[in-house]
């Protein structure tokens, strides 16, 4: 396999001449085995590693699930806590209301009271004008009447003791009341706060569950690598014997003529040689770190924005593409620090030197920005 395999390079296969090249050569082959017996057992370490870090994920993932039921449970009984508190203030608001009531119905009563005697006192007066036997018992009816005014006055300066004993329990009340208002509006702000984190545990979930699926990828690419490893490794314990093939008669054909590969038709339709374009060389290395950034990206990010290495082209085809994706882009949209429009050398291919100059610019600053951002946080 091409780009991330980590496979050995097969020795050099070849026809022996002598009994000692033979030899040779099959010690060659002998130590390339146990190479790629080594390769397979630390792709099973590495297998081993992952598993772990997969099943400490989903114990993560499971006890996060728990953490809303209890939030919600917390929001109840805070709640019904609050109500009681209402009730509660609504209860004595009512009694309050029923004593002054009642204070108000004595006040009443004190008055008709007062009445009656200044009326009793206006019959006095005129019965005195009348035998002494009428007199005794006005007076003794006057002294009853201000007995009554006397007990009524007792029970009014009660009544207002209680009124202002009321009074200061209903300021209490009020004051408790604000109290437990300031309490429930900050247990609601901490009710806001568990809810917060509860939306943030519940995202740690999902990047957790992401997290998981992509190790479940990466658990896969390392299974297929190792069997790919032992398919190589039975291989050659079989092919041991086997003379090597002979070469194949192609080998002869011209770099050129299979540089670009599927894009050679295009190139020799737009007259295009690869030899001498400079960003198109510049544009094969930078294949080659935009491959390892996004390789550091998938390690140490949550999202990959780098281009990966397509390992269904060649370096030459991707970076051909590559090459005159750019180029149709700048045609396409200039930008501003080219301080004027792109224009074609050869319609399709090449630009004009000075916005050729411009891309190679840009393909340097793309892969200065990604090498530094990987030797930055290099452990």
């Amino acid at each position: 396999m091409r780009g991330h395999s980590i496979l050995p390079d097969a020795p050099t296969r070849w026809r022996p001449q002598t009994r000692a090249a033979a030899l040779a050569a099959l010690d060659a082959s002998r130590r390339y085995a146990a190479r790629l017996e080594t390769a397979a057992r630390q792709q099973e370490a590495r297998e081993r590693e992952l598993r772990a870090e997969l099943d400490k994920l989903r114990a993560g993932a499971a006890a996060g699930k728990q953490e809303p039921t209890d939030t919600q449970q917390r929001l109840t009984r805070t709640e019904q806590k609050k109500n009681d508190k209402v009730k509660e203030s609504y209860k004595r608001k009512r009694q309050t209301e029923r004593l002054v009531d009642r204070l108000k119905q004595t006040e009443r009563e004190v008055s008709r009271k007062e009445k009656a005697l200044e009326q009793a006192r206006a019959d006095l007066a005129e019965l005195r004008r009348t035998p002494e036997e009428q007199r005794t018992e006005q007076v003794s009816k006057l002294a009853h009447a201000n007995a009554e005014v006397t007990k009524l006055s007792r029970s009014r300066d009660e009544l207002n003791a209680k009124l202002k004993t009321l009074e200061e329990a209903t300021e209490q009340l009020q004051q408790r009341a604000s109290a437990a208002e300031e309490k429930a509006q900050q247990q609601e702000t901490a009710l806001t706060e568990e809810r917060q984190q509860t939306e943030a545990a519940k995202r740690g979930r999902d990047e957790s569950q992401a997290q998981i699926d992509r190790l479940q990828r990466r658990l896969e690419s390392e299974q297929e690598r190792r069997s790919a490893a032992e398919r190589r490794v039975e291989e050659l314990q079989k092919g041991q014997g086997s003379p090597p093939q002979t070469s194949n008669p192609t080998m002869g054909q011209s770099a050129s003529d299979t540089t670009l590969g599927r894009y050679r038709d295009l190139a020799d339709a737009l007259e295009y040689d690869p030899a001498n374009d400079q960003l198109f060389k510049l544009m094969c290395q930078e294949v080659t770190v935009s491959a390892r950034y996004a390789d550091w990206q998938e390690r140490h990010m949550e999202r990959i924005t780098a281009r990966r290495r397509d390992m269904n082209q060649t370096q030459e085809e991707q970076a051909f593409a590559a090459t005159l994706a750019l180029r149709w882009r700048l045609a396409d949209h200039p930008h501003l620090r080219q301080a004027a429009n792109t224009s074609w050398l050869q319609i399709g291919a090449v630009l004009t030197p000075r916005d050729e100059r411009y891309a190679a610019l840009l393909t340097h600053e793309r892969m200065a920005d990604m090498q530094g951002r990987m030797a930055m946080h290099r452990p």
